[in-house]
């Protein structure tokens, strides 16, 4: 049952005018009462968020297609894992049990194709219960990197985690690394939700071990999948991102705090994070950007959240305290899971409204008028993506197409 709510959690939570930095900031303001206003009136019911930078609709920039969905493949649910390419999307299928395969849905001619079966695994000796999980963390043209975690009694915390490759050419499995133990406990080390980076042949990953002196300790490594070799890369760096042609990690500065982002080559600062409480950090080939707190409410239980550029320092958004949500939903964070290109940055919004995403050719951000207000997340690949919008307002009188909608969507 863990891995079906990790898996769920997953799913369920990847030019017109010219933009001038510094102008007065825009909002965009969405309307859930009528969905013939205008979606830039002033006069709305939901306001999402505060903006640094001028918005268009997202149809003068974008070629933008409906994509129809079956109810069920193969007698099951699914849940969109991300993007595979201009024609495909990877996809689980799952019951209230269990996640039974994976596999490529074909969006172009709406055909299914399997990759791995749970049976598959099984086969292997890789045990998958309801107390383990088998997560997606990254994926290219050729491989799927899963994390896999044990979950044990009594608090069925995350007990013991390792990593496997499945190469799909070849329809493979290979374990690839288990995480350090606490042998006090038997369990691992730490609780790790870091990136794992796959780049081209490689992959980069982090481990939480105990030192000499018992204190948590981390270092970061790679393995070449093509030659079945591990290699310790850098000891003290973790959360490897793909930047600037190389990769970096997050490691201590002069003062001994992990706020140095460094190439774990050579050393080379790229930047030294001023926030605390970052989030979701996404790179492309010219910058680095995360979710940062602007301001917590405790009282409320709520946080306001901005969209940062840590190169330049440059903020893109904030999230508003406009927002006006019933007290029995007021998600914690509003925003989450950066997703970004060479061409766009996507996240995914907890508040109802119409998907926005910024475009960086044009430095403006887009709006999907035409999208009824949800929750939105994004799935994107150097110039184009997909998109997966669900709307849960007046649940028991919508019928599935009303609730779930999903687009493809290209630049112009």
């Amino acid at each position: 049952m863990h891995m079906l709510r990790y898996i769920l959690i997953c799913i369920i939570l990847f030019f017109a005018s010219s933009c001038t930095k510094g102008i007065e900031d825009h909002k965009v303001l969405i309307n859930n009462n009528d969905k013939n206003e205008d979606a830039f009136s002033l006069d709305s019911s939901v306001e999402l968020y505060d903006l640094f930078y001028d918005v268009i609709s997202a149809d003068q920039a974008l070629i933008i297609e409906k994509i129809d969905m079956p109810h069920q493949i193969n007698g099951f649910s699914f849940g969109v894992i991300g993007l595979y390419d201009d024609k495909n999307i990877i996809i689980v299928l799952y019951d209230d049990k269990y996640i039974h395969e994976g596999g490529l849905y074909n969006f172009e001619n709406n055909t299914y194709t399997t990759m791995y079966k749970r049976d598959d695994f099984c086969d292997r000796n890789i045990c998958i219960d309801e107390n383990t999980s088998f997560a997606i963390y990254a994926f290219n043209e050729d491989y799927i990197i899963f994390h896999k975690s044990v979950f044990q009694p009594p608090d069925f915390m995350e007990a013991l985690t390792s990593l496997y490759s499945f190469s799909i050419a070849d329809k493979e499995f290979k374990e690839i690394f288990q995480h350090s133990v606490d042998p006090a406990t038997e369990r691992a080390v730490h609780f790790n939700w870091n990136d794992i980076l796959l780049l081209h042949n490689k992959v980069y990953f982090d481990d939480f071990y105990l030192d000499s002196e018992d204190n948590i300790a981390v270092a970061l490594y790679s393995y070449d999948l093509t030659s079945d070799t591990l290699e310790l890369v850098a000891d003290a760096h973790q959360n490897p991102l793909a930047y600037d042609d190389t990769v970096i990690a997050f490691t201590k500065n002069e003062q001994g705090e992990i706020r140095s982002m460094k190439c774990i080559y050579t050393g080379h600062e790229y930047v030294e994070v001023s926030d605390y409480l970052m989030r979701g950090i996404t790179t492309n080939d010219f910058s680095i950007f995360c979710t940062v707190n602007s301001y917590t409410c405790h009282e409320m239980c709520y946080t306001l959240q901005s969209i940062k550029d840590l190169v330049t320092g440059d903020k893109l958004l904030t999230t508003s305290v406009e927002v006006d949500l019933p007290d029995h939903f007021r998600p914690p964070t509003p925003i989450d899971t950066l997703v970004s290109s060479n061409y766009f940055l996507g996240w995914r919004n907890f508040f109802d409204g119409k998907p926005l995403l910024f475009d960086f050719t044009s430095e403006q951000f887009l709006l999907f008028t035409e999208v009824e207000p949800g929750l939105n997340c994004f799935y994107l690949k150097d110039d184009y993506g997909f998109l997966y919008s669900y709307n849960l307002q007046e649940l028991p009188d919508r019928t599935v197409e009303q609730i779930f909608s999903y687009y493809f969507f290209k630049h112009k």
